[in-house]
């Protein structure tokens, strides 16, 4: 029997619909924006440098759905994360964006008071403490450690803030045991428990606790008045470029010496840099807006290159001091070479790629 070519036609289309919409459990990670940080952050009494950048990279997520699914398993420059190393068990969609947001604003916080201090200025920090808001299912402290504790200190060192905690346990091993006192609802007093770290998921040589938390009931005595809006754009890793670009607009120099700099990376109060995930993806975006330098943490150095090509300058970073070390001996850019590839305030990256529609955009 032959089909005629019409009805080859119509089923060709249906089953490519089937496809299209077809459910599987995975998210697509793809390159995001490579936005200019300047026209996100007003420092009251402060100004922004003529020429040059400080550039904040992001990455797409998007559910992937039957063709989708296929496209990211070869592209090179897309990865697919399965949902449950995305989203902890029992949350939706909606409440794991949330929670990026929380961390946004964390590090919004954070980079206020870190640039500060770096511009001179003491800065008095206040907190109760870091609050547990969910145990991941392969965490070492699960059965230890439960959603609602509040962690107050690490091997008897204070924490304020979640990225103090955070980093506090990187510098241990992967397996190493952390001593935490943690005060737990409906208990008077604070107990201490001793947890085993295990690898971080984005940074195996680093040591994790694999639990979420966020900052409790923290708050900052500022001198001087620093906006950011960030827009719809959530997670932790614009921490370091936050940073920068406030500086740049507290002190009278201009730190990126006329070069577009884009960056990535945690921010703690301490100065430390912490590993981020989609290095390779926010690279790409980078090398692909014009951006001329890339500083990323140490950890995420091979990642970033593979997304950075050559024409990508990729400059590893422990710490702010590190950092700010590097952007004070760049030389300037010679004037004829300043350009804004993508015009002041815009962001760079190209739209209307259709694996983006439905997307979700973090930092």
């Amino acid at each position: 029997m032959v089909v005629p070519r019409r009805w080859r036609i119509v089923l060709a289309v249906v089953l490519a619909a089937a496809l299209s919409a077809l459910p599987t459990d995975y998210y697509l990670l793809l390159p995001g924006v490579t936005t200019e940080m300047a026209p996100m952050v007003e420092v009251e009494g402060g100004g922004e440098s003529p020429t040059g950048s400080f550039l904040l990279t992001s990455v797409y997520t998007r559910k992937a759905l039957g063709i989708t699914y296929l496209i990211g398993a070869f592209h090179p420059g897309i990865e697919l994360i399965s949902q449950d190393k995305l989203i902890p068990e029992g949350w939706d969609i909606e409440r794991y964006q949330q929670h990026l947001r929380e961390l946004m604003q964390a590090s919004h916080d954070t980079a206020r008071v870190v640039a500060l201090r770096e511009a001179g200025y003491p800065v008095r920090t206040l907190g109760e403490g870091v609050k547990i808001i969910a145990v991941l299912e392969d965490s070492p402290a699960k059965g230890l450690l439960q959603e609602g504790d509040t962690i107050v200190s690490l091997e008897g060192e204070l924490v304020f803030m979640a990225e103090d905690l955070v980093t506090l346990v990187q510098e241990r091993k992967p397996g190493d045991q952390v001593k935490l006192v943690v005060k737990r609802p409906g208990r008077p007093e604070a107990v201490e428990i001793v947890v085993p770290t295990t690898s971080h998921s984005e940074a195996p040589g680093r040591a994790a606790l694999r639990i979420l938390i966020s900052s409790l009931d923290w708050k900052a005595e500022l001198p001087r008045e620093i906006k950011v809006n960030t827009a719809d754009i959530g997670g932790p890793s614009a921490g370091l470029v936050l940073t920068l670009e406030m500086i740049d607009q507290l002190l009278p120099q201009n730190l990126t010496g006329g070069w577009q700099v884009a960056g990535t990376g945690t921010i703690s109060l301490r100065g430390a840099v912490g590993p981020v995930g989609g290095v390779k993806q926010k690279a790409i975006s980078a090398r692909k807006s014009g951006a001329e330098i890339f500083l990323v943490p140490v950890a995420n150095y091979e990642e970033a290159l593979a997304g950075g090509g050559r024409a990508l300058r990729v400059v590893p970073v422990r710490n702010l001091e590190e950092a700010m070390a590097f952007l004070r001996a760049l030389p300037p850019k010679p004037a004829a070479e300043d350009a804004n590839p993508g015009g002041k305030g815009r962001e760079r990256e190209r739209e209307g790629d259709p694996l983006r529609e439905g997307k979700s955009l973090r930092d």
